[in-house]
């Protein structure tokens, strides 16, 4: 991770460059990808993350990409140890078709309770993570994050 080897700001304008190239890339790729989303619950709140790169005002549910050939459930999972510092099981809700960055995106949302002690928040990618009612969420906040949010089972 860039974090550990640079310092923060250098690290954190590392992630600004590449999501720049990345969506110059996606323009004239329009490539079709899988991505994650792992939402973190703790009673009726959950976790959301703002990032240090794109739309730096936007909350979203935390989350990324899949390695090419890299199932979904590894993928959560490698993404929210690497964000986060968490690994917990996370169960599968549902997968949400989207197109963002002019990339074509199969969503796959997962579940997992907070685990005990603190969250280890990636510093260069994240700039701010925060608990939020479910009914009481910030704004503004990122479409494919809340349609992740719908599909929540009730509490």
């Amino acid at each position: 991770m860039l974090e550990h080897r640079l310092p923060l700001p250098i690290a954190r304008l590392g992630y600004r460059v590449a999501y720049r190239v990345a969506q110059v890339l996606w323009f004239v790729l329009r490539p079709d990808v899988h991505g994650v989303k792992g939402i973190l619950r703790d009673g009726d709140r959950v976790l959301l993350v703002r990032h240090t790169y794109g739309d730096r005002r936007r909350w979203d549910v935390p989350g990324g990409h899949a390695h090419r050939g890299e199932p979904p459930a590894e993928a959560v999972r490698r993404e929210m140890r690497e964000e986060l510092g968490v690994d917990v099981p996370w169960e599968h809700l549902g997968s949400l078709g989207a197109t963002t960055d002019h990339k074509a995106e199969r969503v796959h949302c997962f579940l997992a309770e907070r685990p005990e002690g603190d969250l280890v928040l990636a510093r260069a990618e994240l700039a701010e993570a925060a608990w939020f009612p479910l009914d009481a969420l910030p704004s503004p906040l990122g479409d494919v994050s809340l349609r992740s949010l719908r599909l929540l089972p009730s509490a």
